[in-house]
């Protein structure tokens, strides 16, 4: 038995009757294009937490030599 074109599955019907994201053969689409504004602030509040990250690394390292230092008097 030969099928030609597209083929729609059991679980391809029950994503696309639940999805606004897929079609009924299987394509995917985006809903809503992401901006140049958008994408710039995701890339800024991702190095924003790299950096505070970064600095609560480095005091929580100060903190704990200091704390060694102390015990070694």
């Amino acid at each position: 038995m030969r099928q030609y074109g597209n083929v729609l599955t059991t679980q391809m019907a029950v994503a696309t009757s639940t999805s606004r994201t897929v079609d009924a053969f299987g394509a995917l689409f985006v809903t809503k294009a992401v901006g140049v504004g958008r994408s710039f602030a995701v890339l800024v509040v991702i190095f924003a937490l790299i950096l505070g990250l970064m600095i609560l690394g480095g005091h929580l390292r100060a903190s704990r030599q200091r704390k060694s230092k102390d015990k070694g008097l």
